[in-house]
């Protein structure tokens, strides 16, 4: 869990306490309770108790000469703060928060989206936001109100996509490249390319699970765990797959990678 100043992510604080913490005063955080924007609860003799997490979302707006509430680096730990609602992918989310903050030039719509929630921690307007950023007032306000967690967390799934797509296209030219060696040994069956290319007709069947006595078969006709492994990702026919068992290759030399 997060530190600052001592206290956790999740530290609870009294309302005059939470008052000074924003740079306001105690009455603009009850309003905020009472309009149900604040979640709070009762403490001892009835006063007012709230967390750290609920806090960092109030937005509230600074007198005039009153100093900002958060400086840069405490502005990035109290965005850290928010990303608290999923455990599971709580620490992954994090680590990309840190290393957008160490690559400003990384991901610009999401690099705004921090701005934004940043700017809005430290005590800034709306309009000094718009101006600082080059934005509308509207647009700033409307990137104010996102969910960050939710936002981090729909980038992990893409970049798990595009992980997962670089795997696929790297697996499925290994495997081409062994089929050209089977094709060039007298192969003339089905290819992966033909079976892809075939879509939507269906004109052949890809393995990938391989077996135990497949595997040692392969291992011995020169077959290297990457092409294995290739293999299990992208697939091969299972014609290709039975030729290259029983045929082997023209020549024992692994393909080169």
């Amino acid at each position: 869990m997060n530190r600052e100043n001592g206290r956790s992510a999740d530290a609870e604080r009294t309302l005059p306490d939470a008052a000074r913490t924003l740079g306001c005063h105690v009455e603009s955080l009850r309003r905020r309770i009472r309009a149900g924007q604040l979640p709070a609860r009762r403490g001892p003799h009835g006063v007012y108790i709230v967390r750290d997490t609920d806090l960092a979302r109030v937005w509230i707006r600074p007198a005039a000469g009153r100093p900002a509430r958060l400086d840069e680096a405490a502005s990035w730990a109290a965005l850290e703060s928010l990303i608290y609602s999923y455990p599971k992918t709580r620490e992954a989310a994090l680590a990309l928060l840190r290393e957008l903050r160490t690559q400003p030039g990384l991901r610009p719509r999401l690099q705004l989206v921090l701005a934004v929630l940043r700017l809005r921690l430290i005590g800034l307007t709306y309009r000094a936001i718009a101006s600082t950023l080059g934005i509308s007032e509207r647009h700033a306000r409307r990137t104010a109100k996102r969910d960050l967690e939710a936002i981090l967390r729909k980038e992990l799934v893409k970049n798990e996509a595009r992980r997962q797509r670089a795997v696929q296209t790297q697996a499925g030219a290994i495997v081409a490249q062994l089929e050209q060696r089977l094709q060039e040994a007298g192969y003339r069956g089905l290819t992966r390319a033909d079976i892809l290319n075939a879509w939507p007709k269906r004109i052949g069947k890809r393995i990938r699970d391989l077996s135990e006595e497949d595997v040692d078969r392969l291992v011995s006709i020169g077959i290297t765990d990457t092409e294995l492994l290739a293999i299990s990702v992208a697939g091969i026919p299972v014609e290709a797959l039975n030729y290259l068992i029983s045929h082997g290759l023209e020549n024992d030399d692994p393909v080169d990678h």
